[in-house]
């Protein structure tokens, strides 16, 4: 016999419409309009909007060479191949903890990187500010701590 669980599902719209409490020990998921996918576990008081996301939320950009422009949030780990021009933004508000990932490449091309307010640390940064070369592929790490601050490992690209 197959037996299979149902879990609270929705859009992001249908949640914030529907900001319910979930039992405790309950997986809800919701799917958002920018294609990502957050889960996350009820504790039996909290309405879903308080609980916090299970592990990273994950977000694909486009593999053509464009322009990228997004804000980022917190909990979220976003993969842009083929990076060529890339401005981010940081969230008008973010709790304490806010953290998130980037991974890029830029194997064609250095790619034309933007992101105000966040000091850097790690390869291929002058004076905290992150500066691309081609042909490696970075993960970023940020978060906020005193101010947000991000660490930057660059590896030379695998063909």
């Amino acid at each position: 016999m197959t037996k299979s669980i149902r879990h609270l599902r929705g859009s992001d719209t249908q949640w914030k419409n529907n900001d319910i409490i979930i039992p405790d020990g309950e997986l809800a998921i919701m799917r958002t309009a920018a294609g990502s996918t957050k889960i996350k576990v009820g504790n039996g008081t909290d309405a879903f909007s308080a609980l916090r996301s299970v592990g990273g939320d994950y977000i694909q950009y486009s593999v053509a060479p464009t322009k990228h422009v997004f804000t980022l949030e917190a909990n979220m780990i976003y993969h842009v191949p083929n990076a060529r021009d890339l401005v981010l933004t940081l969230p008008a508000s973010y709790d304490a903890d806010f953290c998130c990932m980037i991974c890029l490449d830029t194997r064609y091309c250095a790619c034309d990187f933007s992101l105000e307010g966040v000091y850097f640390s790690g390869d291929d940064v002058v004076d905290g500010e992150f500066v691309p070369v081609v042909s490696k592929s970075y993960t970023l790490f940020i978060w906020y701590g005193t101010g947000f601050q991000g660490v930057i490992r660059g590896v030379p690209y695998a063909t």
